[in-house]
């Protein structure tokens, strides 16, 4: 018996001890080449050297079977600035970046491993020395957590669609319904209906928690018991804004929280970029609808919560500066000193911790300097670099971030003080500014919202909270689940406070109440009454054509002709529908990927995806002459164009992410686009594309050679590539490099490496652009 437990051990030992050791020999600089831009960056002589958003990567790439990996144990050791090179100190992430991601080559399953070798420490500047890669007992991602009803409901009924611009209590009147075009004598109020997920944008990440379908919220329709909607009758409804806070950040609370996939700028307040209002549906032909239900739980022994956090938030998106990536700034710039001020409804107490950040971008503010201080304490002053030899700073963001304590009073205010002495044509933008803070849970006599942080989601512990200065105060909602909420009942009646119970039994949501008075509650704005849809029903198509009904003429013609000619199943889609059924009416494009991703499951059902129209990086239509017809995927860096991208890849990365960040994962299917800004371009195109197939009515023969030579620019790998790589040049040559075949024989095939070398200019090979502009026509 003593052998076999000691065999056990020695097994479960060698069976849980697997780790790779992976050192970082770190070599002085080297010079790399970007085309228009040099940089001399940090080196080391391992493979798999990767530079993107001010930040050196090393990626490791091995053969995992059936393993699934996790990063672990990171040495890291101090460097001085000089170490550095030109990598900018300021610009370093402050926390440990690694990925992992996921392929399949040649029928052999392999791990892409990312890791970011640079950290700023509070100002110190850390670099990774070595960091073990070792097998983890996580299982490997299937699907994500899906909540709620699956159905669809807008295949059927009369829906009309509203939209709001905060989160709140908002009421629907008979005078809203007459002047929207609906008769209330035609509605019966216990047949009234709202549907909607809130207008936060959906996570990227495509294994957080996300609603199914379009839900049904609860409602309260007042005066709906003798089924007649009478002119004083009204429906309330809790509407979630376009805009969240506290989402990520697994460091503030104890909350749920989404997977980070930004690399950047890591604020709490989370802009939408894609929409100002969040869309509901209101229907009332389907039957008796959802209601707020009453919620009557006891107290626990413990204290009553009676303090809450609370934020406030400024960010303004107004203009994009170097008219790439997220980053919008305020319209006006600044140059002397500015403060930004948020007015508390409670003092501060002393032991109060407050949270601050703000972020500024000096633009072509080179060698000027700035300094924050949030009430006069915590100054920090910061400097705009000194252009390189071969970089601009032309745009540098500067965030200023921390905690403090020992306050009092009833404001906060940052206060900004910008020195141009040296470059006086430069100037500073304010991107965003962000306090979080405790406030009395005192009744503001309207409505407010309210929440604690700390609190456990998912662990089904009891709390209680206490509401005072609750004269005037009608009801509290638990909205913690925004489709279904529902009302508490006050346990501490008749005593001028408001306390109820509650238990953190939700994992996928993080607790938030409201409370209100009706005669408080906010108006939506009406948009208009939409038409049956069902995408949800589709099944085995081929070949998607995403577009706008502008485009759909030019669309139909594309799918004529994969039609006749391929024999596909074929399907053009309204974007607008897409947004309805899967985005609950945001014009987010993760509700894109979302319907992809449903047409190919299993993976592999769908073949194509093409887009017809244009694309921008101003999703809300602020520019002048914009052409955004069907979005693409912008990232979030807005710095410069090197490390800035755009694609259309994301929409089509549709199997379970295990990678967090974007650039890190593949897509499954081909994806393509003709960015057309208007029907008469789409003709155009379409019709060269057509002729391209010897599909052009009237055409009379296929064009010359030009159409039988393949020319292919590919990297040459010198840098250790990564899964989009290693799976694009492995289908290349076995594609069209094999030997004495004859499947592409009437092909000219040729494949040129872009790798540098030194003496040529930008140091490219001269043979690239010889020969794009000897093949291309």
């Amino acid at each position: 018996m003593r052998l076999k437990i000691a065999l056990l051990l020695i097994i479960a030992f060698v069976s849980t001890s697997w780790a790779q050791r992976v050192p970082i020999n770190w070599e002085g600089a080297k010079i790399q080449d970007y085309g228009d831009t040099k940089k001399n960056l940090p080196n080391f002589t391992n493979e798999g050297f990767s530079y993107s958003q001010n930040n050196i990567f090393i990626v490791n790439k091995q053969k995992a079977g059936e393993k699934q990996l996790r990063v672990s144990n990171f040495i890291w050791e101090s460097v001085s600035a000089k170490d550095l090179f030109e990598l900018n100190k300021d610009l370093i992430q402050d926390f440990d970046i690694s990925d992992i991601d996921y392929y399949y080559l040649d029928g052999e399953r392999y791990a892409s491993v990312k890791v970011g070798l640079f950290k700023n420490n509070k100002g110190k500047i850390l670099r990774l020395s070595s960091f073990d890669i070792s097998e983890s007992n996580s299982s490997a991602p299937l699907v994500a957590s899906k909540v709620g009803t699956t159905q669809n409901p807008l295949s059927s009924g009369g829906f009309y669609k509203i939209k709001v611009d905060k989160s709140g209590v908002f009421k629907i009147t008979t005078q809203f319904l007459k002047d929207n075009g609906m008769n209330p004598a035609n509605i019966n109020p216990k047949n009234f209906r709202i549907y909607g997920n809130g207008g936060i944008m959906l996570p990227e990440f495509n294994q957080d928690a996300k609603y199914s379908a379009l839900q049904e919220n609860a409602i309260q329709v007042v005066g709906e018991d003798d089924n007649v909607w009478n002119d004083g009758d009204y429906a309330l409804f809790y509407a979630q804004g376009p805009n969240g806070y506290n989402l990520y950040n697994t460091t503030n609370g104890n909350g749920f929280k989404r997977a980070e996939t930004r690399l950047n700028d890591r604020s709490e307040n989370v802009k939408n970029i894609y929409e100002d209002f969040s869309y509901y549906y209101i229907n009332f032909d389907k039957g008796a609808g959802k209601r707020v239900q009453n919620v009557d739980l006891n107290l626990p022994a413990t204290p009553l919560i009676s303090r809450f956090d609370n934020y406030q938030v400024i960010n303004n998106d107004q203009k994009n500066l170097l008219k790439v990536g997220r980053i919008w700034v305020e319209d006006q710039g600044f140059t002397t000193d500015k403060a930004v001020t948020f007015n508390l409804a409670s003092p501060i107490q002393g032991t109060d911790v407050i949270r601050y950040r703000t972020q500024v971008v000096g633009w072509r503010s080179q060698q000027n300097s700035i300094t924050f201080n949030i009430n006069s304490q915590n100054p920090l002053p910061k400097i705009v670099p000194p252009n390189d030899q071969d970089y601009a700073y032309d745009f540098f963001p500067i965030t200023y971030s921390g905690t403090i304590s020992n306050l009092s009073g009833n404001q906060l205010t940052i206060n900004y003080l910008p020195n141009i002495s040296t470059n006086p044509n430069g100037t500073f933008y304010l991107d965003y500014a962000e306090v979080q803070y405790k406030d009395d849970l005192k009744f503001n006599g309207t409505q407010m919202s309210f929440r604690d942080f700390s609190l456990a989601s998912g662990t089904n512990t009891n709390y209680g909270f206490s509401i005072s200065n609750t004269g005037n105060l009608e009801q509290v909602w638990d909205v913690t689940d925004i489709t279904n909420a529902n009302r508490r009942v006050n346990k501490a009646a008749g005593t001028g406070n408001f306390n109820f119970g509650y238990t953190t039994f939700d994992p996928n949501f993080n607790n938030e109440f409201v409370a209100f008075r009706a005669d408080a509650a906010f108006s939506p704005q009406f948009v208009g009454r939409i038409n049956n849809q069902n995408l949800s029903a589709l099944q085995n198509v081929d070949y998607l054509i995403i577009t706008t009904p502008q485009m759909m003429a030019q669309a139909q013609r594309i799918a004529n002709y994969h039609q006749t000619k391929n024999n596909f199943s074929v399907q053009i889609v309204d974007t607008d529908k897409i947004y309805n059924e899967f985005g609950s009416g945001s014009r987010d494009l993760t509700a894109i990927r979302d319907f992809v991703t449903k047409l190919n499951t299993p993976l592999g059902s769908l073949k194509y995806v093409f887009i017809l129209g244009d694309t921008s990086y101003d999703y809300k239509n602020r520019i002048s002459g914009n052409s955004n017809i069907v979005s693409s995927y912008h990232s979030q860096w807005s710095s410069d164009f090197v490390s800035s991208f755009v694609t259309d890849d994301y929409i089509v990365m549709t199997k379970p992410q295990t990678a967090k960040e974007i650039t890190n994962n593949l897509p499954d299917l081909p994806v393509g686009r003709i960015p057309a800004a208007n029907p008469t371009e789409a003709a155009n195109m379409v019709d060269k594309t057509l002729a391209y197939y010897n599909s052009l009515p009237g055409q009379s023969s296929p064009f010359g050679e030009w159409r039988m030579k393949l020319d292919f620019v590919v990297d040459d790998d010198g840098q250790g590539g990564g899964p989009f790589h290693d799976v694009m040049n492995n289908t290349l040559a076995n594609t069209f490099e094999i030997p004495l075949t004859n499947t592409l024989k009437e092909y000219n095939v040729r494949k040129t490496l872009s790798g540098c070398i030194s003496g040529t200019k930008y140091g490219r090979r001269p043979e690239i652009s010889s020969g794009k502009s000897g093949n291309i026509q």
